[in-house]
């Protein structure tokens, strides 16, 4: 496990995801990274398994800042430095 971690909230981003995987896989060599997806109706939560990321996957969607809370609370015993919001 790193000292750093990055979470991400994502909803319908498989765009995104499709763009930047190099990027992130990258990323996983400095920070953990973890993904919140709310309530996603495209292919990010396939894309996020198919690529061994850790995924909060939620059946509803909350809104952006209870997503990324519920990131906050999934990682917050786990004893990072520093979390970074993205």
């Amino acid at each position: 496990m790193k000292t750093q971690c990055i979470i991400f909230v994502l909803k319908n981003d498989e765009f995104f995801l499709i763009e930047n995987i190099n990027k992130l896989v990258e990323l996983q060599t400095d920070y953990d990274l973890y993904f919140v997806t709310r309530e996603s109706k495209d292919r990010t939560s396939q894309i996020l398994k198919f690529n061994h990321f850790v995924n909060i996957e939620l059946s509803y969607d909350p809104g952006y800042y209870e997503a990324l809370k519920s990131g906050f609370e999934f990682v917050k015993n786990l004893k990072y430095q520093i979390w970074i919001e993205f």
